[in-house]
C-alpha cells in the first residue's frame, strides 16, 4: 500500500489509493499538517482569538491555540471514515474510534489532556513530534505502515520553524517519549476517576525533586517545567474508563514482544568462552528491564566440569520430546524447560549430536548438527506457542535458523519476526566452514536449502559456510564492539554481505559488576590478601614486591598465548626472577598450536617453578582469585571481537596488557604518567618485541614512586592505575539498555524500559501524595 506521505515530495494521496472499489479521486492535505505545528498565516488573527477557554477552564493563549488546532486537525484526520476503514481497521485505535468504545470527542480530550500537562515543559513542535511518533508505533501494531521511518524523521525536521527546532534541543526526544509513556502507564493503573487541579508552583530551587526523571530543565523559567511534571503526577484516570483503555492500548502497542536468543553455550551450564557469558548476563539484565526473554541452547551430555544431569539442580526439567527431520533421518530431541533469574530456558538434548560444546566430526556430521540445532530450536518455539518479535542467533552454530524460519516449512509463524545475527567472532576459523569430501557435493539432501545460501559461487574453493547463510537470511546483524564492526566491514571475507545491511549494531560487552564484586569479597578483603593467597598456591612463596602477570582463557591461536611462551624465559631472566607469570587455561591436544604452547608451558613450569605456572591439561577454575590477586592481566589476543576478560580484571582493579585489536581497542588504554590516565598498557604490533616492551613498561609502573606532588597525599602511579582500571568496568545494565534501544529500533517502538517507566511512575505517585492537590470533576 502506498505510504500516506513522502515528506520529500508534496504528495497528496487519492481516493483510489484508499479504496480498491472506486477510482474517484479526492485529495487529502499532507499528513504533516494534521499533526505538526501549524504556522499561522495571519498572526493577528491568532492573537485576536486568544482568551478562549480550554475544557479545563484555563485561558488559552496564541501558542495554546496552535497546539489545540494541530491536535484537532489530527483527530479530524483519524475520524475521517474513508481513512479509518482502510488504515485503522487493523490497529487498536480502530476499536476505540470506529467501533464506538471511545467517541471522537473522548479521544480528542485524551490528546488535549496529554498535551496540556506537558505544554509548559516543552515546545509545541516537540510535543507534536512526540505524539506523531507514538501514534506511528501504534499504527505498526497492524500490518500496514502510515509512512516509513525516514519519512517520520523528515517530518520531524520540517514540523516546526527553526526557532522551535532550536528549543527542541533543550529536551531530548527520547526522554520526552519516555515521559509520555510513563504518564500513560500512570493513567492505566490508577483507580480514581478524578483529575486534580495543578498544585501550587514551588520555587525554582525545588527543581531537584524531579532530577531522577531525567528531563533537563530549561535555563530560564524552570518552574514551568516543574509545573508540567507536577500536573502530570496529579492526573488520575480509571483504567476501566475509555481513557484508561486507550492508555493500555498504546502501551500494549509499544511493547517489543518475546525476544528469543539461540546460542551454542550458556552461562554456568556450558560456557567455554565469552559468548556464553555475554548471552547469560545480557539476558538477565534484559529480563530485569521487563523484557520477555527466552533462551534456547543445547543440553550437552556433560558440563565443563564433567558432570551429568547438571540441569536438575537449577529446577530445569524434561517436559517432552519433539521430532524433526535432518535429511532423511527422523530425529527425536528431548526438551528441558525451566525459569532461572526471570528467563525462560529451553535446553535441547540429543545424545549423539550434542555430546559436548562445539562437537566435531565428519562433514556430514558437522552439517547435521547445525541443521538439527536450527530446526529443533524453531520447533521448540512452536511447542511453547510463542511467536517471537525478535530472534537473535549467535555465531555459526545457530546460523541456519533464519533460513529455515523463512523457507516456508513453518508457514507464516515467523513472518512478522525480526532476525538478528549476533557475530561474536567472524575469523576464518570461526565461520563454521565445512569442507565437502568431494568438490561436487552440495549436501542438499541434508540441508534442503538453496545452495547459494551456503556456498559462495565466487570462491575458488567449494566451502559450505553457515555464516554466509545467516548474513543472507537475517534482517540485520550486530557485533560486540564498534571497532570490530569497523574491522569486519573493512577487511572480513564476508564484508560484501555485511555491507548489504544498513546500520549494523555494535556495543561493547560488559559484566554484572555488583555480582562480581560480591564474589570477590568472599575471596579476600583486598588485593594484597588475594595476591598473597595466589602466590602461596601457585608459587609456594609470598612476596608482594614481585608483580604477578596472569592470562586466563583458552589456549588457542586467537588468544596469542605463544607470545607469553616465547618471551617468558627472557623476561624472567631480565628481571632477575622478580616477576611471576600464570597461564590459566586448557589446551586441546588435537590443535597443533595449542599442543606446541602446552609443551612450552610444561617446560617453563618445570624450569622456573617459582616464576611460572601453567596446567594446560586441566580446566582452570581459579579465575576470580587470579583476577583479584594479579597485578596485571595479560591479553595478547591476535584478534578479540569484544572481550569479557578485561572487564573481569578491571572489576577487581587489575590493569591489563593488551594488543590493540577489536574490542580491546575500545576498552584498554595506555597509561599516561603525566596526566594519570589510562587503565593498562597496549602494544601495536603482534610480535614478541612489542609485547616485551609493554610488559617492561608495566613492571616499571609497578615499582615507580609517587611523583605528582600536587596531591595532598602522593599516590604511587600503580595504585592510581588500579583506580582507573576499577572505574573502567562496563556494566551489563548499560549494555542491556543499548541492546534494548536497538531492539526498539528494529521493531519501531519507543525505547521505554520497564525499570525507567516504573521509576518515573513512582515519582509521579509520590508527587501526587505529597502535594495533595484540590480536585475537580472531569
Amino acid at each position: 500500500m502506498t505510504n500516506l506521505l513522502n515528506p520529500s515530495e508534496n504528495h497528496y494521496i487519492s481516493y483510489d489509493e484508499l479504496h480498491e472499489d472506486t477510482s474517484t479521486p479526492i485529495t487529502i492535505a499532507p499528513f504533516s499538517s494534521y499533526l505538526c505545528r501549524i504556522t499561522p498565516t495571519n498572526e493577528q488573527e491568532v492573537d485576536a482569538s486568544a482568551g478562549k477557554l480550554a475544557p479545563g477552564g484555563k485561558v488559552l493563549g496564541a501558542k495554546d491555540l496552535l497546539l489545540y488546532d494541530s491536535i484537532q486537525r489530527f483527530v479530524q484526520f483519524l475520524a475521517n471514515p474513508a481513512v479509518n476503514r482502510q488504515f485503522l481497521k487493523k490497529n487498536p485505535l480502530y476499536h476505540f474510534l470506529v467501533k464506538g468504545l471511545v467517541s471522537y470527542q473522548e479521544f480528542k480530550e485524551v490528546l488535549e489532556r496529554l498535551a496540556g500537562p506537558l505544554r509548559d515543559a516543552m515546545t509545541t513542535g516537540v510535543l507534536a513530534a512526540s505524539l506523531q511518533r507514538i501514534l506511528y508505533w501504534i499504527a505498526r501494531e497492524g500490518d500496514f505502515k502510515l509512512y516509513e521511518e525516514d519519512g517520520v524523521r523528515t517530518i520531524l525536521e520540517q514540523s516546526s520553524s527553526q526557532q522551535a527546532n532550536d528549543k527542541r534541543r533543550e529536551v531530548p526526544q527520547d526522554e520526552i517519549e519516555l515521559l509520555i509513556l510513563a504518564w500513560l502507564t500512570h493513567l492505566s493503573t490508577v483507580d480514581k476517576g478524578l483529575v486534580p487541579a495543578p498544585p501550587t508552583l514551588p520555587s525554582s530551587s525545588s527543581s531537584n525533586s524531579v532530577a531522577n526523571i531525567g528531563l533537563p530543565l530549561k535555563n530560564s523559567g524552570s518552574s514551568s517545567n516543574l509545573a508540567g511534571l507536577r500536573t502530570l503526577s496529579s492526573s488520575q484516570i480509571s483504567n476501566s474508563s475509555p481513557v484508561g483503555q486507550l492508555s493500555e492500548a498504546i502501551l500494549r502497542a509499544n511493547k517489543i514482544g518475546p525476544i528469543v536468543f539461540i546460542c551454542p553455550e550458556l552461562g554456568q551450564w556450558s560456557t567455554v568462552g565469552g559468548l556464553g557469558v555475554m548471552v547469560d548476563e545480557l539476558t538477565q539484565d534484559l529480563a530485569v528491564m521487563g523484557c520477555d526473554v527466552h533462551v534456547i541452547s543445547p543440553y550437552y551430555n556433560r558440563n565443563r566440569k564433567g558432570a551429568t544431569g547438571y540441569l536438575a539442580q537449577d529446577g530445569i526439567r524434561w517436559v517432552h520430546n519433539l521430532h524433526t527431520w535432518v535429511g532423511s533421518e527422523r530425529v527425536e530431541v528431548g526438551v528441558h524447560e525451566g525459569r532461572v533469574n526471570g528467563i525462560h530456558l529451553l535446553f535441547l538434548h540429543h545424545l549423539d549430536y550434542f555430546p559436548h560444546v562445539y562437537p566435531s566430526g565428519s562433514p556430514d556430521y558437522n552439517l547435521k548438527t547445525i541443521v538439527l540445532m536450527a530446526k529443533a530450536s524453531l520447533e521448540a518455539i512452536c511447542s511453547i506457542k510463542t511467536i517471537p518479535a525478535i530472534i537473535i542467533t549467535n555465531d555459526w552454530f545457530t546460523a541456519l535458523v533464519p533460513a529455515y524460519a523463512k523457507s516456508g516449512a513453518f508457514g507464516s509463524v515467523f513472518q512478522g519476526t525480526s532476525f538478528l545475527h549476533l557475530i561474536h567472532n567472524l575469523g576464518e576459523g570461526y565461520q563454521g566452514w565445512i569442507y565437502p569430501e568431494r568438490p561436487d557435493l552440495t549436501y542438499n539432501e541434508i540441508h534442503h536449502l538453496d545452495n547459494d545460501l551456503l556456498f559462495d559461487p565466487l570462491w575458488s574453493s567449494r566451502i559450505l559456510n553457515p555464516s554466509r547463510c545467516a548474513l543472507l537470511a537475517s534482517d540485520t546483524w550486530a557485533t560486540v564492539s564498534k571497532s570490530y564492526r569497523d574491522d569486519l566491514l573493512a577487511s572480513s571475507s564476508q564484508s560484501p554481505l555485511l555491507r548489504k545491511h544498513s546500520h549494523p549494531f555494535a556495543t561493547s560487552n560488559g559484566i554484572r559488576k555488583q555480582m562480581r564484586l560480591q564474589r570477590l569479597s568472599t575471596i579476600a578483603k583486598d588485593h594484597d590478601e588475594a595476591k598473597e593467597r595466589l602466590q602461596a598456591k601457585y608459587f609456594g612463596r609470598r612476596d608482594v614486591r614481585i608483580p604477578v602477570f596472569s592470562f586466563v582463557g583458552r589456549i588457542t591461536s586467537q588468544k596469542g598465548v605463544h607470545l607469553i611462551c616465547e618471551t617468558a624465559e627472557e623476561l624472567i631472566r631480565y628481571h632477575k626472577g622478580q616477576v611471576q607469570i600464570i597461564v590459566g587455561g586448557p589446551a586441546d591436544p588435537k590443535d597443533l598450536y595449542a599442543a606446541d604452547c602446552a609443551s612450552s608451558i610444561r617446560y617453563l613450569k618445570h624450569k622456573y617453578p617459582q616464576n611460572f605456572w601453567g596446567e594446560p591439561d586441566a580446566f582452570f577454575t581459579d579465575g576470580p582469585l587470579v583476577n583479584y590477586g594479579s597485578d596485571f592481566g595479560l591479553m595478547p589476543s591476535l584478534f578479540e571481537p569484544g572481550g569479557v576478560v578485561q572487564h573481569e580484571f578491571f572489576v577487581a582493579g587489575t590493569p591489563v596488557i593488551a594488543f590493540k585489536t577489536g574490542g580491546l581497542k575500545d576498552t584498554v588504554f595506555e597509561w599516561q604518567s603525566q596526566s594519570e590516565t589510562g587503565n593498562g598498557f597496549t602494544f601495536e604490533a603482534h610480535h614478541r618485541g612489542d609485547f616485551m616492551w609493554a610488559f617492561n613498561r608495566a613492571v616499571a609502573c609497578f615499582h615507580a614512586q609517587p611523583t605528582n606532588y600536587r596531591r595532598t597525599t602522593p599516590l604511587p602511579p600503580y595504585y592510581k592505575l588500579r583506580e582507573n582500571a576499577s572505574n573502567s568496568v562496563i556494566d551489563t545494565t548499560d549494555v542491556a539498555y543499548a541492546w534494548f534501544s536497538e531492539f526498539s529500533r528494529l521493531r519501531k517502538r519507543v525505547c521505554a524500559p520497564k525499570s525507567k517507566i516504573d521509576s518515573i511512575c513512582v515519582t509521579l505517585q509520590n508527587e501526587t501524595q505529597n502535594n495533595q492537590p484540590s480536585t475537580q470533576q472531569v
